[in-house]
């Protein structure tokens, strides 16, 4: 009977020691699963994010291209149309065509071949609107084809006399940086531009802007700018 005590005594150690080891197999394996599912400085939900394939960047630097395009055929004015309030019209450093001032229509005809971007002269307002219907949602593009900056006249573009180019002190690079994020649809990521600021009277440009727009699919398939970039 004296050896009962010591018995229980030594029952009692072993299965606390059983119920550690039981308690440490779990903690590490628990330590273990939630280093897989999310590490320092990382979220599960990142893990699970999709892969953004590397044509949709692609893409992304066509219609970025496209919309600099715009911007310059509809609000900046970088193929510098002649100064309308001279008569005859002067178009840079020479004379292009005398016109009546005011035109009678309120047009005025551009030179064949002056609109142009790389290897491509846009010849008709039909192809500078193709340009503007396969680049932005068809709500944004009727708005901008809305502003009647061009007209088809006598086989040639011509160009609205009122035709106001905007004050613009963001600078497009010829590749400027750009990034994709995903978003809860696969027929829409988000696009973020990176321009660059000019300051009046600096001589450096160091200041940066980043501008976001949708980038989604229209009803055939082919990704388009929810809205132009300015």
């Amino acid at each position: 009977m004296s050896n009962i005590p010591a018995l229980v005594i030594t029952i009692v150690v072993a299965v606390l020691a059983i119920a550690a080891v039981i308690f440490a197999i779990k903690l590490f394996n628990s330590e273990g699963n939630s280093e897989s599912a999310a590490r320092p400085g990382q979220t599960s939900a990142a893990v699970d994010a999709p892969e953004i394939p590397q044509e949709m960047y692609v893409t992304a630097r066509e219609l970025i291209q496209n919309n600099h395009e715009i911007l310059r055929l509809f609000y900046l004015n970088e193929y510098n149309f002649p100064d309308f309030g001279q008569n005859p019209v002067v178009w840079g450093d020479f004379e292009a065509e005398t016109y009546e001032n005011p035109s009678e229509d309120g047009f005025y005809t551009l030179l064949p071949g002056v609109i142009n971007k790389g290897n491509v002269t846009y010849n008709s307002v039909g192809q500078i609107h193709e340009l503007v219907d396969k680049t932005l949602s068809k709500e944004s593009a009727e708005r901008i084809k809305g502003l009647s900056i061009y007209k088809d006249k006598d086989g040639k573009i011509a160009v609205n006399q009122e035709y106001n180019p905007l004050t613009y002190d963001l600078m497009w690079e010829a590749f400027p940086p750009i990034k994709l994020f995903t978003t809860s649809s696969e027929n829409e990521y988000v696009l973020e531009i990176t321009l660059i600021k000019l300051e009046e009277g600096r001589d450096e440009f160091d200041t940066e802007i980043t501008k976001q727009r949708s980038m989604t699919k229209d009803e055939n398939g082919n990704w388009q700018l929810t809205d132009l970039i300015l």
